[in-house]
């Protein structure tokens, strides 16, 4: 006898590794820097991921808003200088090998309700510091110390759609039901 079984599982409809690139100069504040080591964190995060379906280009992407949270240390030879920010930006990724007219081709329901699974994120952060001038009327550091940074992210993304399916638990031809016979306890008796 089979039975069976509903579950509620994902579709994986497309799936790609895309790479992304931010490089920004992001001023330091309202502190003198001499100049100094620069070491610390950084923390990418996904806080947003939505599917779009664009039909007149024939593109399918996925729009990802970041969130880079910074937490660094500018080491002086006098002083160590926390710095903490953090800061959003978003890209529109496009899937390469996996176009809304091929999915049509294969079936319409396809492109219905999708939603993006973030697999993995990693990367790498470049970052340079630039120190404070030198006020060339008075000698002191001005206030424009700045970082620039390159980071590099590396994310892959499915794009699924939840689905309900029935199946069989195990196919008649994979199992039986063996009855069970007692067997009755052997005495082991002496002989005289």
């Amino acid at each position: 006898m089979n039975l069976c079984e509903k579950i509620k599982t994902d579709r994986v409809v497309c799936d790609e590794i895309f790479y992304v690139e931010d490089e920004e100069t992001i001023p330091v504040g309202e502190i003198r820097v001499p100049g100094g080591d620069l070491s610390g964190t950084v923390t990418v995060t996904v806080v947003n991921c939505d599917p779009v379906i664009d039909m007149e280009n024939n593109e399918l992407s996925a729009l990802v808003t970041f969130m880079v949270q910074k937490e660094l240390e500018i080491n002086t030879e006098e002083e160590i200088l926390p710095l903490e920010f953090g800061f959003r930006f978003e890209r529109e990724l496009t899937y390469r090998k996996c176009t809304p007219a091929e999915l049509m081709e294969i079936d319409p329901e396809l492109l219905e309700n999708l939603k993006c699974d973030i697999i993995s994120v990693a990367g790498t952060d470049e970052v340079e510091l630039t120190p404070s001038t030198t006020d060339p009327d008075t000698g002191l550091l001005n206030k424009d110390a700045s970082i620039s940074e390159d980071l590099n992210i590396r994310i892959k993304i499915k794009l699924v759609q939840e689905k309900q399916l029935f199946l069989s638990t195990c196919p008649a031809n994979q199992q039986s039901s063996i009855d069970v016979t007692p067997v009755s306890p052997v005495t082991n008796a002496k002989s005289k």
